[in-house]
């Protein structure tokens, strides 16, 4: 019953956590070495919010 439920719900995860990430810091991109310490700000905030690393790259690139 749990799984059908969950199978209605159709959320997009990897959507989500770009939504989220802009909206804390706004659509830039952080790939530069030099800003691996606004990178680092940027994964540990989407962990705390229960996103995956696989999703938080996704989000990120």
């Amino acid at each position: 019953m749990v799984e059908q439920m969950l199978e209605k719900v159709d959320m997009d995860w990897y959507a989500m956590a770009k939504d989220l990430k802009v909206s804390k810091f706004g659509d830039v991109m952080v790939s530069e070495a030099s800003e691996a310490k606004e990178k680092n700000k940027h994964i540990r905030y989407l962990q705390y919010k229960g996103f995956s690393m696989d999703m938080i790259f996704e989000a990120l690139s």
